[in-house]
């Protein structure tokens, strides 16, 4: 009886938490399958991850470059409309001005020349003395006769009998009451 209880506790030594080593094999093998059959899904989703992210990294980078270079052509045309602006606006603020060799052969082409002129211009208007110093310059270099020896003169402001309404507002003057 002896043997057999020294075989029995040598037989319950060799157990773990009640399982021998052929069952704890067998498990391992499990463990090592459904491990490995986690780490190739692991490693597919890892894949799929990846590329996905590079499609879509490469798709918005061609909608980015499609939209830069809409938008490079929307700044150059907007650069195109600045620079016209800017040079109507120095237009503007030249004074005015005429060709004076092409209103120079009209003027010669005018014939016969009237009796007398005369060029007369606005005083307020800042760029009406070089514009009528110049058309004077071209009658009297064509040698039309003028009175005026020392170039156009500015106009003088009308008799106030001329214009019965200078001296009211237009409403007053025309019977329309405030």
């Amino acid at each position: 009886m002896t043997g057999t209880i020294s075989n029995a506790n040598a037989a319950a030594s060799t157990l773990f938490l009640g399982h021998n080593g052929e069952s704890w094999d067998f498990w391992l093998i499990v463990s090592v399958i459904v491990a490995a059959a986690v780490a190739t899904a692991i490693g597919v989703t890892t894949a799929g991850s990846i590329i996905a992210h590079k499609r879509e990294a490469a798709a918005a980078e061609e909608a980015f470059s499609r939209y830069r270079l809409e938008t490079d052509k929307q700044i150059a045309e907007a650069n195109e409309r600045q620079k016209q602006a800017e040079l109507q606006i120095l237009q503007l603020r030249l004074p005015r001005s005429i060709e004076v060799e092409k209103f120079a052969s009209a003027v010669k082409e005018i014939s016969p020349p009237p009796a007398s002129y005369e060029v007369l211009y606005d005083a307020n208007a800042p760029d009406a003395s070089f514009l009528a110093t110049l058309i004077w310059g071209v009658f009297f270099n064509a040698k039309w006769p003028t009175q005026q020896s020392a170039g156009p003169t500015p106009l003088k402001a009308p008799p106030p009998d001329i214009l019965p309404y200078a001296n009211e507002p237009w409403p007053v003057a025309r019977g329309v009451s405030q």
